[in-house]
């Protein structure tokens, strides 16, 4: 529970609260993004210890207050999420669709509850079949390659797995077309917003207007066919493109209040907020299954009973992903703690507010940080460990694991996220053994986390290894101890 004196309340700036600490010298409109940009990390924790945990700065050209512990990211994203909008850099907000804000908060709840009925558990399940096609194409595409770069296959997938939830696109020229679009356009994510030609904010907004393209065609197209609506069923096997569509349809009172622009903004933030950081968080859990043999030797396990159970050919049950992967969702969930990804959640104040003592002034961005939530020492024991039994019995403490977000702009994609990354294991595990082939060290940070160089494998076959195995023993009559077997 938080105490009273936590409350947010609004204040004037005479009040006599402050704003939190922070440095007393910072570069006009620079501040300390280099600091940031070059290790959010150790930026953080370097503040922390010098400043607390709730501290000022300047970052992108404004004046920030970073919140990092979870008293204050349950306040900010949940208890007062009245008193703040989201609020991305400059560079972003630009570069994300200008005319996305829907302009009262009424239609985007509306708008939040269309969109989420596509990736809410009663209507993924209708599409596991296609994310395990994606999953097991990505990797079939392994036995031809020498090398793996583990991130850049994973992007591919992440993004071909939202592209069929979004819109029903399956993998082609065009697909390939929009993913280098994709790319561009978040490398430009939080670059300076010079448009002038070769710079990567230039680029961005040629990528991001391809893309604006391609949606628009996609949503004329949908206009002109005639689709069945009606059922709950047929609802729940929609794309979210036809639910953002069927939106005009279902309720007179916001029958024309949302555009073919609204959901092309739509389509493009759901793109850029889900697909990269789960494409990071499947390279981490990667590595975190390689550098941990005895973990891995339990999870090829766990899916290998799900493998033995299946008739030959037969996709992945709703049922086999969510309820027989428990140690997997386990893995998965230590890997969002660790990993770095959720650096910051930005918000503006809409008014001036205290909070535990401190002033919020009006138009200044407020940050909170999972990641350092997920690596506070107070809440975590050895933080920095790779130890998924923090998840059995019950997990962590409420709000102190926060991977997607808290209150009312929960991602929307969390599920869709765990359960690409379950099935993508559960074939990984069962196809391939890998071993890192190149191991650069440290952190690569922008746009997301990952390990430098992208993680660079080399796999083998499961397969062709038990063939070997059963020749050898063959010959010698016995295995070697703790081989692979089918």
């Amino acid at each position: 529970m938080l105490k009273q004196s936590r409350v947010a309340v609004e204040v004037s700036s005479t009040s006599g609260a402050k704003t939190p600490p922070g440095p007393p010298w910072r570069i006009p409109l620079v501040g300390e993004t280099l600091s940031f940009l070059r290790d959010p990390h150790r930026f953080y924790l370097t503040r922390i210890a010098r400043y607390g945990e709730i501290f000022s700065t300047s970052l992108f050209g404004d004046k920030c207050i970073i919140v990092t512990t979870p008293e204050a990211s349950k306040w900010l994203l949940q208890s007062a999420q009245k008193f703040f909008k989201p609020a991305y850099p400059e560079s972003a907000n630009s570069l994300i669709d200008p005319t996305r804000s829907f302009g009262s908060e009424q239609l985007h709840n509306y708008v939040r509850r269309i969109v989420g009925s596509s990736l809410y558990p009663e209507s993924l399940q209708f599409h596991v079949p296609a994310i395990e096609a994606l999953a097991c194409s990505v990797l079939d595409s392994w036995t031809k390659q020498k090398s793996i770069n583990v991130y850049s296959e994973m992007a591919k997938y992440t993004f071909e797995v939202a592209m069929k939830i979004l819109c029903g696109m399956e993998p082609g020229k065009q697909m390939d077309a929009l993913f280098q679009n994709m790319q561009d356009f978040e490398k430009a994510f939080l670059t300076l917003n010079i448009n002038l030609p070769f710079t990567t904010y230039r680029r961005g907004l040629k990528a991001r207007d391809s893309m604006f393209k391609a949606v628009e065609e996609m949503i004329q197209q949908r206009r002109k066919k005639k689709r069945d609506w009606s059922g709950r069923e047929q609802q729940q096997r929609l794309d979210m493109l036809d639910s953002m569509i069927c939106v005009e349809t279902k309720d007179e009172k916001f029958a024309n209040a949302v555009t073919d622009i609204h959901v092309r903004g739509i389509i493009m933030t759901i793109l850029f907020a889900g697909h990269e950081t789960s494409a990071a968080q499947l390279v981490w859990a990667i590595k975190n299954l390689h550098d941990n043999p005895e973990l891995l030797h339990g999870v090829k396990e766990e899916h290998e009973a799900i493998r033995r159970k299946r008739e030959p050919g037969s996709p992945l049950t709703w049922s086999q992903v969510m309820k027989e992967m428990p140690l997997t969702l386990r893995v998965i969930n230590e890997t969002m703690r660790t990993s770095y990804v959720g650096l910051f959640l930005p918000r503006e104040a809409l008014d001036d507010l205290e909070y535990d003592g401190y002033y919020f002034p009006k138009g200044w961005k407020v940050y909170a940080s999972p990641s350092m939530v997920h690596l506070n020492p107070k809440l975590y024991t050895e933080p920095y460990k790779f130890d998924p039994t923090r998840f059995q019995d019950g997990g962590p403490k409420p709000n102190t694991f926060i991977p997607f977000g808290n209150g009312q702009r929960l991602c929307l994609g969390g599920e869709l996220a765990k359960v690409e990354m379950l099935v993508l294991i559960h074939h990984l595990v069962t196809t391939y053994s890998w071993k890192i082939k190149e191991d650069h060290g440290g952190i690569r940070w922008w746009p997301v986390p990952i390990p430098k160089g992208g993680l660079v494998i080399q796999v083998e076959r499961e397969v062709e290894r038990g063939l070997e195995k059963e020749t050898r023993q063959g010959q010698t009559g016995e295995l070697g101890s703790g081989e692979f077997q089918h």
